[in-house]
């Protein structure tokens, strides 16, 4: 890696910031301890600070007068523009024609990064350089990659960290710019103290953005208006320091930060979520023992077969350092996402370089690392590594889901309600957050419906349907049922992708229906819930593999009478397959291509042998188990009921549990009552039919999204177009020539408009409709 390397126990300055004796208009600025043995200032005798207005493009920026850390804080606050310049010009070929220049054998990928690595399948290395020496390196490597804003000003870092519970009865001097007039004192938590004055230098200047002071958090005006400019000072910052709390007294925070530097040095992550050796090892730090720490082997960290050295010690030193509850806060999902490669991760006065500990995370997540008897748990490492794989550009509807655990704030206010979606902005387009209207005076439920509409118009899709759930709770709310209550923090875990209604396009329009708002749009009928219903939701579970307390088992074993009531099933071999395939929610291997669940022979066996508990996936944990009038199973909300409608609406990948509405006097008007999971429903069967005989579907990845996949019984070859589809509508193409066996996901171009397009011109409501799909419109309220 191209990265500068610094000292652990210094902090290097950035450019515009000295080493030596930091002066202000040419004159010398007096140490702390100097200043203070001369005035004697008394903090009680100051006056707290007075923000003035930011102008329009202003920010503020503390500079921070170097001192040791006993000494008091003692800053200059500057307002500054801060104006996104235009980018540096990338002078590279897109992916997919680089990849045309390669010779066989040869495959690039494109990392977190954004950089270009070279896989040569033969020697299974990586490398930085085309393997042809004579290709222009401009077409592939771009100094505006990792530096998108040469020379840009003002140089300044921003800080990361966790505010914390306590009290602000710390305090910092506010010193004037008018020589004549006296400091003034801002308050301060016990966490932001001791993280300035970690990073304060001894020898010169500190420049740092800190939300909690360069913000005034007493006025909301300034806060809706800087809200939206968060993205732009995480981006623009030289670099952004973490700050994850003190070091551990036992040395184990140098070594955790070590270890993971070291591992992530070996290793590289493309945007497709594919770990790489790295094309060099990176140097090993040499901070924590008189010898480096150099444990790891590249190609030895890629086999999960081969155990990765580390001991007890080790291992709980990584597990305490993730388990700093800076991990576990909202708005670091975009501050540290958005950070320039340069960005560091610290615990008291060591450091290491975050793009390292976030690639360490992924290679401990990736090989379900249980070492020391399990002391680092899969699910911290699941959940640290979805935290680690965020990139800009995301949609909302994923990060949404992503940070659903995270904490909005360490005190939950009604203001700080909006921050589940105001902390998010960063992540997402510019031109999405500009259909949200940023204001903490609007209240959190309207902020969450203009989410959702500017989902459908930015995005074409509805996906924000699959976060609704009609509960006792939300039932005499005025927010409408397709609009999710994103505060909660539900306990159901997310599904294995579903394509129910495809790559289509989801149309809607709002109308106002009194107070509330009416979402219409198109579906499909699916089916009905039928009246024999045990509607008896698993909740709270240790081990749904073991599940056998006398709860719960009673719970299943009702299900699986109902199973057996149905009898074979005219689309399943019998009833028991579609029965296991619904307790394991389609976690299974034929559906799932390389994943580690077992085939649905296995989980028929085991349920045969062992019952219905020994085979349940976790993900049944807070669904409600359902029959359809027509004898299929399905998981759904807990709020299922006899009666409620299965439908498959274009624009949401999973099937929608609706309910007709009861008040109002309008043909087709429903309300949401959740999302499901129906194993026939899941691969678009609804609108274009059953899958072909002699196909099996699944899901595969590919750079980094979910594809579905068509594998053919007899001659095992895999196509990745739908076989049910057929030729594109008239004026339309491919956006390239791909060849029926290439995993990628397919693009769509329209020839007149030249507009290239992900979602299926094949699949939109007038073609599904000369199919004989019965489509119809249908209102949501």
């Amino acid at each position: 890696m191209e990265h500068s390397r610094r000292p652990l126990r210094s902090h290097s300055p950035i450019r515009g910031q000295s080493e030596k004796s930091p002066t202000r208009q040419g004159v010398k600025i007096e140490r702390s301890w100097e200043r203070t043995l001369k005035t004697r200032i008394d903090f009680e005798s100051l006056d707290p600070y007075e923000y003035r207005p930011l102008k329009d493009r202003e920010i503020r920026l503390l500079r921070i007068l170097p001192g040791e850390f006993n000494d008091d804080l003692e800053v200059y606050i500057s307002h500054v523009p801060l104006v996104e310049p235009d980018r540096a010009r990338d002078t590279r070929l897109d992916l997919e024609r680089l990849q045309d220049t390669l010779p066989k054998g040869w495959k690039v990928f494109k990392t977190v990064e954004e950089r270009y690595i070279f896989w040569n399948r033969t020697n299974r290395t990586t490398h930085w350089s085309h393997p042809d020496q004579e290709f222009d390196r401009r077409l592939y490597h771009s100094d505006a990659v990792l530096n998108p804003y040469p020379g840009f000003e003002p140089v300044f870092e921003a800080l990361s960290y966790c505010w914390g519970n306590e009290e602000a009865t710390s305090r910092l001097y506010v010193m004037p710019h008018d020589p004549a007039s006296k400091p003034s004192s801002l308050h301060l938590r016990p966490n932001l103290d001791t993280a300035l004055k970690s990073l304060r230098q001894t020898q010169s200047e500190r420049i740092l953005w800190v939300d909690a002071l360069s913000i005034n958090q007493e006025d909301m005006d300034e806060r809706s208006h800087q809200v939206k400019k968060m993205a732009n000072i995480y981006s623009l910052a030289y670099r952004v320091v973490v700050w994850l709390g003190p070091a551990a007294a036992d040395g184990s925070s140098r070594q955790a930060l070590a270890l993971l530097e070291s591992l992530g040095g070996k290793v590289e992550r493309t945007r497709g979520f594919t770990l790489l050796p790295a094309p060099a090892s990176f140097p090993a730090p040499n901070f924590w023992s008189p010898n480096p720490i150099d444990l790891f082997e590249p190609l030895k960290v890629l086999d999960s077969k081969v155990p990765l050295p580390l001991d007890e010690g080790a291992v709980l030193a990584i597990r305490r350092c993730l388990e700093r509850p800076w991990w576990d806060r909202l708005w670091i999902w975009q501050e540290i996402g958005l950070a320039s490669s340069r960005s560091t991760i610290q615990l008291g006065s060591y450091s290491a370089l975050w793009p390292m500990v976030r690639r360490a995370i992924n290679v401990l997540s990736w090989r379900c690392e249980s070492q020391s008897g399990g002391l680092l748990p899969k699910l911290l490492l699941s959940t640290r590594s979805g935290f680690a794989d965020v990139t800009p550009r995301s949609s909302m509807a994923d990060i949404i889901w992503r940070t659903r655990k995270a904490e909005c704030s360490e005190k939950c206010t009604l203001i700080f309600r909006h921050d589940r979606i105001f902390a998010l902005f960063g992540l997402v387009p510019p031109t999405f957050v500009n259909l949200v209207q940023a204001d903490y005076s609007i209240p959190v439920a309207n902020i969450f419906t203009n989410v959702c509409l500017a989902m459908q118009k930015h995005d074409k899709r509805l996906d924000f349907l699959t976060y609704c759930d009609i509960t006792d709770e939300d039932r005499d709310t005025k927010k409408p049922s397709w609009v999710p209550n994103w505060l909660k923090n539900t306990e159901r875990t997310r599904l294995l992708p579903s394509y129910a209604s495809g790559y289509v396009l989801g149309t809607s329009a709002v109308s106002s229906l009194g107070q509330e708002h009416s979402l219409t749009l198109h579906r499909c009928l699916s089916g009905k819930v039928n009246a024999d219903l045990y509607t008896t939701t698993i909740r709270t579970i240790r081990n749904l593999r073991s599940l056998v307390s006398s709860v719960e088992q009673p719970i299943l074993e009702l299900w699986q009478g109902m199973a057996k009531i149905s009898g074979t099933n005219s689309k399943c071999e019998t009833w028991v397959e579609d029965f296991v395939d619904t307790l394991r929610c389609g976690e299974i291997n034929e559906k799932s291509h390389g994943s580690r669940h077992p085939r649905i022979s296995e989980c028929m066996d085991k349920y045969v042998a062992e019952g219905a508990a020994s085979i349940c996936s976790s993900s049944v944990r807070g669904r409600s188990f359902f029959r359809l009038t027509d004898g299929h199973f399905g998981l759904g909300s807990p709020s299922v009921a006899t009666g409620d409608i299965v439908a498959i609406i274009l624009g949401c990948y999973f099937p929608v549990l609706l309910r007709p509405s009861s008040d109002r006097g309008i043909t087709c008007t429903y309300r949401v009552v959740g999302t499901a999971y129906i194993g026939i429903l899941m691969n678009t069967e609804a609108l274009l039919g059953p899958i072909p005989l002699g196909y099996q579907v699944f899901s595969q990845r590919s750079d980094g999204h979910w594809i579905q996949a068509f594998r053919h019984s007899d001659s095992e070859r895999v196509v990745y177009d739908d076989p049910r589809l057929g030729p594109l509508p008239e004026g339309w193409g491919f956006y390239r020539g791909y060849e029926g066996k290439e995993r990628a996901r397919r693009l769509f171009r329209n020839k007149a408009a030249g507009k290239v397009t992900w979602h299926d011109p094949r699949l939109t409501v007038g073609e599904l409709k000369k199919r004989g799909a019965p489509v119809q419109e249908i209102s949501l309220v």
